[in-house]
């Protein structure tokens, strides 16, 4: 083999290997991107539940708050503080949902829809992540839930 010819090898390599980093990296700030527009639909709804609610839930606007504390560590911080907010956001709506469940207001329950929904994309985007741990499904964290899993 010629010098040429490696060299043609070497730099095909090259070619191929810059061409996966970009991918990973775009698809890393895909992620990101999916996971702000969700986490702001789940503010936005969140904080309206809260709104509407507040005299009968006062545990809604707590959610609200950690939902816009969620959504600003999604903007600035690495996979793992978004993983760490999402395991306390995940106990919290979870525990939000089962008070509005077993609440008697059919109203309530009809008004939290929409957190759920929103809810529903940022768990559908948290497994984006690349720190994500699967360690974290056994545990029980954001495993199987009726309202989620087919």
């Amino acid at each position: 083999m010629e010098v040429q010819d490696v060299m043609i090898v070497v730099r095909s390599g090259v070619i191929a290997m810059s061409a996966l980093i970009l991918v990973a990296l775009a698809s890393c700030a895909t992620t990101r991107s999916q996971m702000l527009t969700s986490s702001d639909r789940l503010e936005r709804s969140a904080a309206a539940f809260a709104i509407e609610t507040r005299d009968y839930f006062p545990d809604a606007s707590e959610f609200a708050d950690q939902v816009r504390a969620f959504r600003e560590t999604v903007d600035r911080a690495g996979d793992r503080e978004v993983l760490s907010e999402f395991e306390q956001l995940w106990n919290n709506y979870y525990a939000l949902r089962d008070e509005v469940e077993h609440s008697d207001s059919q109203q309530a329950k009809v008004g939290f829809k929409p957190v759920t929904q929103a809810f529903r994309e940022v768990v559908s985007d948290i497994k984006g992540y690349a720190d994500s741990d699967p360690a974290l499904y056994a545990r029980g964290g954001f495993q199987h839930d009726q309202y989620y899993d087919p």
